[in-house]
């Protein structure tokens, strides 16, 4: 059985693709910003009524024809996620009360996909030469070991 949610997720995912395929967007002031990707959002245990999980092949697909779309365009893409500590006291009043714990900084849960990840990690090691500098400052990392860390991550090798 289909899940209606999950169709429009993909649908909607589709439109947006479709549109900047469609359309002129200006790199100079247009962005892609793409909001938390993480492992959490897309586990079932966590979310068990959630249609997230049960979409994360066909929201991958899209997402990934997406960026390469805006890439491919000259488009900026930005990461932006957000981590709470441990005990919650930067989380969110409705994750305190329910002691529910989801994209803790430093777990795996927070996390962007693999799948999502890995992709750009390799096209931009590629693209810069193999220059680990240069690559990290076209996935916009502050600095070059944040680079190094997912070179190692994903079995790169210098």
């Amino acid at each position: 059985m289909v899940n209606p949610s999950s169709v429009f997720v993909s649908v909607h995912l589709w439109l947006i693709f479709f549109s900047i395929e469609m359309m002129y967007f200006d790199p100079k002031h247009t962005a892609l910003v793409l909001i938390d990707l993480l492992r959490d959002f897309f586990d079932a245990e966590i979310w068990p009524d959630s249609v997230i999980p049960k979409s994360r092949q066909s929201l991958v697909e899209n997402t990934n024809e997406l960026i390469s779309s805006c890439r491919s365009k000259q488009i900026p893409v930005i990461w932006f996620k957000q981590a709470f500590k441990s005990d919650l006291s930067d989380a969110f009043p409705h994750m305190r009360r329910s002691g529910k714990k989801y994209t803790i900084a430093g777990t795996p849960g927070c996390e962007f996909l693999a799948e999502l990840e890995r992709r750009y990690v390799e096209r931009a090691w590629e693209e810069s030469g193999r220059k680990v500098k240069v690559a990290a400052e076209l996935l916009g990392f502050p600095n070059y070991q944040n680079f190094s860390d997912r070179m190692k991550k994903y079995g790169l090798k210098r």
